[in-house]
């Protein structure tokens, strides 16, 4: 597997852990993930499904060491950005590309490396784009020229611009009610704005939500998210905030450290309450959750359609991520069955099946 990142669909990786709760063992849908070595060039794709099952899609080429991060957007297809070019600054370096079996296509360059696409209601991608801006001044932060723009995932018809302005990234959230959030963090003030998908109007959700991050946007349009508290560097908290009247609140017994990363999940919020395995429901659904991966913390990348099911990574210091699958609700949870020596990335489930 050296020098290659792989992809793979893995149906059925619970069946035997799910029987063991269950006499009627409920399936989760086929889940998508990317395997990429250190240093890897290329990506592959294989197929799994059951581990029985193997088939494998066109390679993509990206710079070394580059790590895809994307979506699914149906049963054969995804997208994801991934840096194309390898530099000291790597900001504007990647590309976004469409997946499938029968081939790969780049949509768009100059995007941020290390974010996910977000899918539009109307077949399009939300992606960072930008430039670079002057050089600034000893001591000073350079300030970039900044756009999301909407492309579209198949056809010829050029980006939409749906946002342009300057900070140091724009970052896409997630759509709520026809609006994308964005996150733009720069200079002056963070504010994270709602702009409509189809006229472009803009409207701030917040005007400065400093040092904001691990962003889940649930779907009745409550945004969680930790934010650094007042009591110094290792004070972080998590909150949440209504996109439509912008009110916001913390929730009570969830912050102390900076992995809180909230999942938002049927019935309420996932929170990671330590490093040792230990998470919590918070703001509808109560009561605690154990890792049984060990020590580390588990970070949710994706939740399947019925919201049975939850994918990620779980973290932990001086080894790669170890991807995990598990019921939202229930005991199941379990590593995916990919090699140990390289680092995965969940895409997300195929509802359809694997093509």
């Amino acid at each position: 597997m050296t020098g290659r990142t792989w992809a793979v669909i893995a149906a059925g990786a619970l069946g035997v852990l799910a029987a063991a709760v269950s006499s009627e063992p409920v399936r989760p849908p086929p889940l998508l993930l990317t395997l990429s070595p250190p240093h890897g060039i290329s990506s592959s794709v294989v197929v799994l499904e059951g581990n029985a099952q193997v088939a494998e899609w066109p390679e993509l080429s990206h710079a070394p060491d580059g790590q895809p991060r994307g979506v699914v957007l149906g049963a054969g297809s995804a997208a994801v950005v991934v840096e194309q070019v390898q530099r000291a600054d790597p900001s504007w370096s990647a590309g976004l590309w469409v997946l499938g079996p029968g081939g790969h296509r780049q949509r768009a360059d100059r995007v941020y490396p290390g974010v996910r696409p977000v899918a539009l209601p109307r077949g399009e991608l939300a992606v960072p784009r930008g430039r670079f801006g002057p050089v600034p001044a000893e001591g000073a932060y350079r300030v970039d020229l900044l756009s999301v723009d909407a492309v579209a995932a198949s056809g010829t018809a050029a980006p939409r611009t749906l946002w342009e302005g300057a900070g140091f990234l724009a970052l896409p959230i997630g759509v709520s009610r026809g609006e994308l959030l964005v996150y733009v963090p720069g200079p002056a003030a963070q504010p994270l704005l709602a702009v409509s998908v189809e006229t472009r109007r803009v409207r701030t959700v917040a005007a400065d939500l400093p040092l904001a991050r691990d962003f889940s946007l649930a779907a009745d349009g409550r945004l969680y998210f930790t934010q650094q508290g007042g009591l110094g560097p290792d004070d972080w908290r998590v909150r949440v905030i209504d996109v439509a009247s912008g009110t916001r609140r913390e929730l009570p017994g969830a912050g102390g450290h900076l992995a809180l990363l909230p999942w938002a999940a049927s019935g309420g919020v996932l929170v990671q309450l330590d490093a040792v395995g230990n998470a919590a429901w918070r703001d509808g659904a109560e009561g605690k959750r154990r890792c049984r991966l060990g020590p580390g913390v588990d970070a949710w990348r994706a939740s399947s359609a019925d919201g049975l099911w939850m994918a990620g990574l779980h973290e932990a210091p001086s080894e790669f991520p170890r991807a995990v699958l598990a019921e939202v609700h229930g005991g199941a949870h379990a590593s995916l069955p990919v090699p140990r020596e390289v680092r995965p990335e969940v895409l997300g489930f195929l509802e359809g099946g694997a093509p």
